[in-house]
């Protein structure tokens, strides 16, 4: 017996080693953020560039307003002269007309 107790009291008692932290929820965050960033510069980039080309083409937005005005009221015009030769055609032709055409059953049916 008393060798097992000298053998262990010899022996040392073995502690587990500390396990290391683990970062996962860091590196998580960290990628989340730097894709929101990301997202947030390209957004930024594109609305940057967008005033820049509105600014270039301002004259050619004032041109093209101009010239849709210009078609609307041409638009207008015709719709007016459209419903004027409207009105002035005849509603009714008149039965006895010999260019009339003749009136068919609606009963008999066509081969």
């Amino acid at each position: 017996m008393e060798e097992q107790n000298a053998q262990n009291q010899t022996q040392p008692v073995v502690t587990p080693a500390p396990q290391k932290k683990s970062y996962v929820w860091l590196w998580v965050i960290g990628g989340c953020l730097m894709i929101i960033i990301l997202i947030f510069g390209a957004i930024l980039a594109v609305g940057w560039w967008g005033a820049k080309k509105i600014k270039e083409n301002q004259p050619r937005i004032e041109q093209w307003q101009k010239e849709a005005e210009e078609m609307q009221k041409n638009a207008e015009k015709f719709q007016e002269e459209m419903n004027k030769i409207q009105n002035n055609i005849p509603s009714q032709i008149p039965a006895d007309d010999p260019t009339s055409v003749p009136e068919t059953d609606k009963n008999s049916s066509s081969l």
